[in-house]
């Protein structure tokens, strides 16, 4: 099944941004609030666990969920 190879691959190309640093483009206001960031050129929808993280902040993303990032500030 060729959509199967294609997830699998997506889902690997993904995955290679856990651990990476970024930097907030739009404030993540509160756990429940997403903002944007831009992590290896590519900007994403992200997500905080802990506390709101403004614009211009470093990131690190910890994980993928769905098509979110969840990130924690490293400043």
């Amino acid at each position: 099944n060729n959509f199967r190879k294609i997830k699998g691959i997506i889902s690997r190309n993904v995955d290679r941004l856990i651990g990476k640093i970024g930097i907030v483009l739009d404030d993540i206001k509160d756990a429940q609030s997403v903002g944007q960031v831009k992590v290896e050129g590519e900007i994403w929808t992200a997500k905080s666990q802990r506390a709101p993280i403004a614009k211009d902040i470093k990131i690190k993303v910890l994980a993928i969920e769905g098509v979110k990032l969840i990130v924690e500030s490293i400043e």
